[in-house]
């Protein structure tokens, strides 16, 4: 599990950081899916149940990627304003505060402010994704990140358990508590370094770094990738000048353009209204209404399982390769629930009749297919290759499509399915999946093993990635070297 020559205190502490940083993930996972097991148990529930209309449960699950857009921009700010862990703490109270709120509703209105609450603050849980990629050693940077949607996994999977044996108001209580947890963790790792520089205390970003290599003097850091502003500018990069200078230039709206792309793939293949009207897709796929939870909870496991082996496998086989895999599972595996579903329920093949398993099994290697790359790889992206010196910007554009694209497909998805049926709906998710894999292959930069420095100027310059040359060079040890005529010589082992 350590890269190559980190101890194991270092490796400890890391995954210590990712952990911490990454919990924001579950909690944005319980908000997107709470409506998933929330709204069977509204419709029974005494009190709320006759106020939880159609058209209510599609506000009840839709609003909180509504809201999410209009605090992407406030998110956004303020990680640019006061850095990005700050960032977090500043979101994390009315996170819980939201989470109580929809708890304690007594009324459509009250539950409704909760999710618009909730809505707006996890919208700015993603720089989780940069705070770790600043501080984590290159080596095991991309299993890292991908903890981003690990945790994101768990989030859906508690859930999903949680609503099957209990009430939806539990499951509130029960996710406030996570928020309070989060909160608290978020005082224990250190602001992102880059933020911590650019802001004049380079000092803080030298104890920040060595917080996370585990240096007990902070002058053993290496911060020779944070004190090359004159070089930078002398390629072009957009800094020295002001924020809205910086902000409208190639370099920044470059990454930006490859991560929302991602996005888009991400949330328009269909995973968004599957996983947030779980209970309702098993019913309507052909589940027995005594086994759709067990369908549910197995695709919750599913999900979390292969994630975690995505999360093994992204620094050796790489951001590209996964990616361009799991699109191509995604679109096969699509085409055959769409096939399936045309001819048993409008051919009406008779011998399809029973077997109501096989949609199932399909929504369980589609999830499956879904976590290997185009569930993770995209937050992996984010945090190494938006621009250093617009962060918090590119994060709130990135995040408000990403939350447009998210509303649209939760919002219309009942609709399209009565207009198109659901064969039609998977279809078009197939298509969205098979562009998602050109997409991959023509645009989509491969980052494994390289620094963030690396990476940045390699974005400058346009690399097509398949045809890239090497940047880094390794010796059997797996340590970096710069080739010379009398063979390799070391360089620093860099943790950026």
């Amino acid at each position: 599990m350590a890269g190559p020559n980190l101890p194991k205190n270092v490796v400890l502490i890391q995954y210590f950081l990712a952990f911490s940083g990454h919990l924001g993930a579950f909690i944005m996972a319980a908000v997107w899916s709470f409506s998933s097991t929330a709204l069977p148990s509204l419709r029974v529930d005494d009190q709320m149940g006759p106020q939880v209309t159609q058209f209510v449960e599609d506000w009840i699950a839709s609003v909180t990627f509504l809201a999410g857009a209009a605090g992407s921009f406030a998110c956004g700010y303020l990680a640019q304003r006061f850095g990005l862990k700050r960032s977090l703490q500043f979101i994390a109270v009315p996170l819980l505060i939201g989470w109580i709120l929809v708890a304690a509703a007594q009324n459509v209105s009250m539950l409704m402010t909760g999710r618009l609450i909730t809505g707006f603050c996890v919208a700015g849980v993603g720089v989780s994704c940069n705070i770790v990629a600043e501080l984590a050693h290159k080596s095991i940077r991309g299993r890292l990140n991908i903890g981003f949607d690990l945790m994101f996994c768990f989030g859906v999977l508690f859930i999903y358990v949680v609503g099957t044996f209990f009430s939806w108001r539990t499951q509130a209580a029960s996710c406030a508590g996570v928020t309070l947890i989060w909160f608290v963790l978020l005082f224990v790792i250190p602001e992102s370094p880059r933020s911590l520089y650019e802001r004049g205390a380079p000092e803080k970003a030298r104890q920040a770094l060595a917080w996370a290599q585990r240096l007990d003097d902070p002058k053993d850091v290496d911060m020779s990738e944070y004190e090359t502003t004159e070089s930078l500018e002398e390629k072009g990069a957009p800094t020295g000048t002001n924020f809205w200078e910086q902000v409208f230039t190639l370099d920044v709206w470059k990454p930006i353009i490859i991560v929302v792309a991602l996005q888009f793939f991400l949330q328009m293949c269909g995973v968004v209204p599957i996983v947030c009207y779980a209970v309702d897709v098993f019913k309507s796929a052909g589940g027995h209404t005594v086994h759709e939870n067990l369908y549910m909870i197995i695709f919750g496991a599913v999900n979390l399982g292969a994630t975690f082996v995505a999360c093994l496998c992204v620094d050796k086989a790489g951001r590209r390769l996964l990616m361009m895999g799991s699109e191509a599972s995604l679109t096969l595996t699509l085409l055959i629930l769409g096939v399936f579903l045309y001819l048993r329920d409008s051919v009406g093949v008779p011998a399809l009749q029973s077997w109501e398993w096989f949609p199932c099994v399909c929504l369980v290697l589609y999830i499956t297919g879904y976590s290997f790359g185009v569930g993770p790889i995209p937050w992996v992206i984010s945090g190494e290759i938006l621009h250093h010196s617009a962060k918090g910007f590119s994060n709130g554009v990135v995040i408000v499509l990403t939350r447009i694209f998210g509303f649209l497909a939760m919002f219309y998805f009942k609709s399209a399915i009565n207009v198109m049926g659901q064969w039609g709906v998977y279809w078009f998710f197939a298509v969205v999946c098979f562009l998602g894999l050109l997409f991959s292959y023509f645009f989509l930069p491969e980052t494994k093993g390289l620094k963030l420095e690396q990476i940045e100027m390699s974005m400058k310059d346009g690399w097509l990635q398949h045809n890239r040359p090497p940047l880094v060079n390794m010796d059997p040890e797996g340590r970096e070297y710069e080739p010379v005529e009398n063979g390799p010589k070391n360089v620093s082992d860099s943790n950026i």
